[in-house]
Protein backbone atom coordinates (compact mmCIF):
# COMPACT_ATOMS: atom_id res chain seq x y z
CA UNK A 1 0.00 0.00 0.00
CA UNK A 2 1.59 2.90 -0.72
CA UNK A 3 -0.93 5.19 0.17
CA UNK A 4 -0.17 5.62 3.40
CA UNK A 5 2.86 5.78 6.47
CA UNK A 6 2.61 2.37 7.77
CA UNK A 7 5.21 0.02 10.38
CA UNK A 8 7.64 -1.70 8.64
CA UNK A 9 9.48 -3.03 11.91
CA UNK A 10 9.93 -1.39 15.18
CA UNK A 11 11.09 -2.14 19.24
CA UNK A 12 8.66 -0.42 21.01
CA UNK A 13 9.08 0.48 25.28
CA UNK A 14 5.96 0.64 26.89
CA UNK A 15 4.76 4.45 26.12
CA UNK A 16 7.25 5.68 23.24
CA UNK A 17 8.64 3.63 19.93
CA UNK A 18 12.43 2.82 19.85
CA UNK A 19 14.56 2.21 16.82
CA UNK A 20 11.64 1.47 13.99
CA UNK A 21 11.96 1.57 9.94
CA UNK A 22 8.58 2.44 8.21
CA UNK A 23 6.98 3.17 4.88
CA UNK A 24 6.75 6.62 4.83
CA UNK A 25 4.35 9.56 3.78
CA UNK A 26 2.66 8.22 0.82
CA UNK A 27 4.37 4.87 1.42
CA UNK A 28 6.76 5.77 -1.65
CA UNK A 29 9.88 6.29 0.61
CA UNK A 30 11.33 4.35 3.82
CA UNK A 31 12.15 5.92 7.03
CA UNK A 32 14.59 4.84 9.72
CA UNK A 33 14.91 6.17 13.20
CA UNK A 34 17.17 5.36 14.94
CA UNK A 35 16.15 6.52 18.74
CA UNK A 36 19.01 6.75 21.13
CA UNK A 37 19.01 5.86 24.92
CA UNK A 38 18.45 9.52 25.65
CA UNK A 39 15.58 9.49 23.60
CA UNK A 40 17.28 11.62 20.76
CA UNK A 41 15.98 10.85 17.05
CA UNK A 42 18.17 10.22 14.74
CA UNK A 43 16.31 9.92 11.21
CA UNK A 44 16.75 8.88 7.59
CA UNK A 45 14.53 9.03 4.55
CA UNK A 46 14.66 7.87 1.24
CA UNK A 47 13.58 10.28 -1.76
CA UNK A 48 10.28 9.92 -2.62
CA UNK A 49 9.08 7.55 -5.43
CA UNK A 50 11.95 4.97 -4.66
CA UNK A 51 9.17 2.48 -2.77
CA UNK A 52 6.64 0.96 -5.55
CA UNK A 53 3.02 -1.19 -4.46
CA UNK A 54 3.26 -4.48 -5.96
CA UNK A 55 7.44 -4.94 -6.06
CA UNK A 56 9.29 -6.67 -3.68
CA UNK A 57 11.97 -4.66 -1.73
CA UNK A 58 14.63 -5.00 0.59
CA UNK A 59 15.10 -2.82 3.47
CA UNK A 60 18.26 -2.86 6.11
CA UNK A 61 19.17 -0.57 8.68
CA UNK A 62 22.08 -0.95 10.65
CA UNK A 63 23.71 1.26 13.56
CA UNK A 64 27.47 0.43 14.63
CA UNK A 65 27.43 2.45 17.75
CA UNK A 66 28.37 5.68 15.85
CA UNK A 67 26.10 6.03 13.05
CA UNK A 68 23.35 4.82 11.77
CA UNK A 69 22.60 3.84 8.46
CA UNK A 70 19.66 2.91 6.20
CA UNK A 71 20.09 0.76 2.79
CA UNK A 72 16.90 -0.28 -0.05
CA UNK A 73 17.38 -2.70 -2.00
CA UNK A 74 20.98 -3.22 -1.41
CA UNK A 75 22.45 0.75 -1.94
CA UNK A 76 23.13 2.88 0.67
CA UNK A 77 20.05 5.52 1.05
CA UNK A 78 21.78 7.60 3.80
CA UNK A 79 22.75 7.93 7.21
CA UNK A 80 23.21 9.60 10.75
CA UNK A 81 26.17 10.18 13.03
CA UNK A 82 25.01 9.34 16.73
CA UNK A 83 26.82 7.75 19.28
CA UNK A 84 25.61 5.34 22.59
CA UNK A 85 23.20 2.59 23.15
CA UNK A 86 19.90 2.94 21.28
CA UNK A 87 16.80 2.52 23.12
CA UNK A 88 15.71 -0.87 24.43
CA UNK A 89 12.15 -1.89 24.57
CA UNK A 90 10.26 -5.14 25.29
CA UNK A 91 8.43 -5.61 22.34
CA UNK A 92 9.23 -6.07 18.42
CA UNK A 93 6.68 -5.38 15.71
CA UNK A 94 6.66 -6.79 12.28
CA UNK A 95 4.08 -4.55 10.22
CA UNK A 96 2.46 -2.66 13.23
CA UNK A 97 2.21 -0.22 15.85
CA UNK A 98 -0.26 -0.81 18.93
CA UNK A 99 -2.53 1.77 20.09
CA UNK A 100 -0.52 4.68 22.14
CA UNK A 101 -2.32 7.49 23.68
CA UNK A 102 -4.71 9.04 21.54
CA UNK A 103 -2.43 7.64 18.36
CA UNK A 104 -5.03 4.15 17.09
CA UNK A 105 -3.30 1.16 16.17
CA UNK A 106 -1.43 0.97 12.28
CA UNK A 107 -0.20 -1.96 10.24
CA UNK A 108 2.07 -2.26 7.29
CA UNK A 109 -0.43 -3.46 4.27
CA UNK A 110 1.67 -5.91 2.36
CA UNK A 111 4.04 -8.52 2.47
CA UNK A 112 6.72 -9.13 5.00
CA UNK A 113 9.46 -11.99 4.89
CA UNK A 114 12.75 -13.01 6.16
CA UNK A 115 12.93 -10.65 9.05
CA UNK A 116 16.66 -10.77 10.67
CA UNK A 117 18.09 -8.87 13.42
CA UNK A 118 21.60 -9.35 13.99
CA UNK A 119 23.77 -8.42 17.53
CA UNK A 120 26.37 -6.50 15.06
CA UNK A 121 25.93 -3.94 11.84
CA UNK A 122 25.99 -5.64 8.25
CA UNK A 123 28.59 -4.39 6.22
CA UNK A 124 27.83 -2.72 2.91
CA UNK A 125 29.02 -6.15 1.01
CA UNK A 126 26.85 -8.55 3.35
CA UNK A 127 24.00 -6.52 2.92
CA UNK A 128 24.44 -6.45 -0.73
CA UNK A 129 24.78 -9.56 -1.17
CA UNK A 130 22.01 -10.59 0.59
CA UNK A 131 20.02 -8.41 -1.70
CA UNK A 132 21.29 -10.00 -4.51
CA UNK A 133 20.83 -13.70 -2.91
CA UNK A 134 17.08 -12.47 -2.68
CA UNK A 135 16.68 -11.33 -6.34
CA UNK A 136 17.12 -14.58 -8.16
CA UNK A 137 18.73 -18.03 -8.17
CA UNK A 138 22.30 -17.52 -7.17
CA UNK A 139 25.56 -20.67 -7.43
CA UNK A 140 25.21 -22.65 -4.28
CA UNK A 141 28.84 -22.25 -2.44
CA UNK A 142 27.91 -25.19 0.15
CA UNK A 143 26.99 -28.04 -1.61
CA UNK A 144 24.08 -29.73 0.99
CA UNK A 145 25.41 -33.20 0.08
CA UNK A 146 29.30 -32.59 0.57
CA UNK A 147 28.99 -31.56 3.83
CA UNK A 148 26.45 -34.73 4.49
CA UNK A 149 28.76 -37.58 3.92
Amino acid sequence: DTSRTAPILEIAGEERPAPHVWAFDSGDKVFANFVGADDASHTVMSDEGVVTADEWHHVVATYDGMRGTLYLDGRRIGDTAMSGALLSGETFFVGHRDARGESEAVSFAGAIDEVAIYDHALSAATIARHHDAGAGPIENTFPLFSWLR
